[in-house]
């Protein structure tokens, strides 16, 4: 007992040097580790057990150099990039919506601005307070976590008012108005939780990820009316993470027949929907996509975007066909949500386009290259979870501001208005940038291996090598 106290007073020592207190366990564990190897090595030679550790000890040097050098390769690994980029988008953002608000008439001066403002600087606090909680609790506590959205989502269903013709639309102090929709935005992230819990049940696994998957989804369908595009986001987040951990061999079955079991109902649900929806309104807005000069209905916002494209020039205001009189707000309706990229397109010129794409495919792009660095499952699939969330948004939104509405469309992230939108998107981002943050210190609860090329001390002609470029 006396040696093993001698062990947990020279861990400690080392990790008093250490000034991240997240890492300390980690070190502690690999320490000990370490020691019991050599205490192991040297009784092989003979030595009796008490003077083995008292031995494994000394070799391992004096713990405040030992601490001081980890202590200079173990700090926070910031994405500093990825924070530039989301205050890049944010600033973009809040410039469109002043732009915008000059030109709406019918509301205060500058009222929607004053709310991009107030929602930017909530989420802000929101991510803020992601980035620094432990993403592992998403893997730790998975069903709760879900369980609580779930609960959160029928409870929002009885407060829910109609707004513009749907029943999906919820009243919350100072942000006014918000869609139920939105909901839908951090279940892909509590359904990565889910994949990593279930990844070593194998098939079972799949089928429970399913059912998990259909549970939101048939009580948004049914205590909603409308949503179909958070439906959809949800659906196909939820599918790519699911095809995703197959392909990695993350459930340890044969990738064609976990395929099968996720594609086969899949295969027939959406065969079934498309029936459904070729008999009702989706037909008149699927024959307004592709010929929208024929439609009076669904087509018509289609009709008069793409009429509004098609006088754009890449610099200044562009022109109007002659049809049309009076200001563009006049012809295209929620200037200040739904379609603020043509209406910047219409008066900047296509150079906004290509500023505001740029910067929005440079996040995804870095976003999606930190992520592919995650070496443990929990944190790849978490911060996947967020990116997917995140670019079919932007690829809905951008489709439809371009002339291609085969969806009503969410808020554009951090960029259009949208206050709740603006805030549950940023606390996806200060999830996803704290798994950047520590996603490296994470070991999926697999058991420490003994082999060297995992280690970061080792023993080599009688001197202990410290290789902190292991753990970088």
């Amino acid at each position: 007992m006396q040696q093993l106290d001698k062990i947990k007073q020279y861990t400690s020592s080392v990790c008093d040097q250490i000034r991240w207190k997240k890492v300390h366990p980690m070190i502690s564990e690999e320490i000990e580790n370490h020691i019991s190897d050599q205490k192991e090595a040297f009784i092989n030679e003979g030595l009796d057990e008490i003077t083995s550790i008292d031995k494994a000890i000394e070799e391992m040097g004096d713990p405040v150099i030992v601490g001081s050098q980890l202590d200079r390769t173990h700090r926070p690994k910031t994405a500093w990039s990825m924070i530039f980029l989301t205050i890049s988008l944010l600033g973009i953002g809040l410039v469109m919506n002043f732009f915008v608000a000059g030109a709406l008439s019918d509301v205060p001066e500058l009222y929607y601005f004053n709310k991009s403002i107030v929602a930017a600087i909530i989420g802000t606090v929101c991510m803020m307070i992601a980035y620094f909680v432990d993403f592992t609790i998403i893997g730790r506590h998975p069903k709760m976590i879900f369980a609580i959205l779930i609960v959160l989502m029928i409870v929002s269903a009885f407060f829910a008012i109609d707004h513009n013709g749907a029943r999906r639309w919820i009243r919350i102090p100072i942000l006014g108005p918000v869609s139920a929709s939105l909901f839908l935005l951090l279940f892909p992230t509590a359904y990565a939780g889910i994949i990593y819990n279930l990844r070593s049940k194998g098939y079972w696994g799949i089928l429970l990820c399913g059912i998990s998957y259909a549970i939101p989804a048939f009580i948004f369908i049914n205590m909603y009316h409308g949503g179909i595009t958070s439906v959809l986001l949800y659906t196909l987040s939820c599918l790519i993470l699911l095809v995703i951990s197959i392909f990695k061999g993350w459930f340890n079955v044969k990738r064609r027949y976990g395929l099968l079991v996720v594609f086969a109902p899949t295969v027939v649900i959406s065969a079934m929907l498309l029936l459904v929806m070729l008999s009702g309104p989706a037909a008149a807005r699927l024959k307004a996509v592709l010929y929208p000069n024929a439609d009076s209905g669904w087509g018509y916002i289609m009709f008069v975007t793409r009429d509004i494209l098609s006088g754009a020039i890449f610099f200044g205001q562009g022109t109007l066909p002659i049809r049309y009189t009076g200001d563009i707000t006049s012809w295209l309706p929620s200037i200040h949500t739904d379609y603020t990229i043509t209406f910047l397109i219409h008066y900047v010129g296509w150079i906004a386009f290509v500023v505001i794409l740029s910067v929005l495919v440079a996040f995804i792009a870095r976003g999606f290259y930190l992520c592919a660095k995650q070496k443990n499952v929990l944190g790849r699939l978490v911060s996947t979870s967020v990116l997917l969330t995140f670019t079919i948004q932007a690829v809905i939104y951008i489709s439809a501001n371009l002339g291609f509405q085969f969806f009503s469309q969410l808020p554009l992230p951090l960029i259009s208005y949208g206050g709740t939108s603006t805030v549950i998107n940023l606390i996806l981002i200060g999830i996803m940038l704290s798994v950047f943050k520590s996603g490296y210190l994470v070991r999926d609860n697999q058991k420490i291996t003994n082999s060297s090329e995992h280690k970061m001390f080792e023993f080599v002609d009688g001197k202990i090598v410290i290789d902190l470029g292991k753990w970088n």
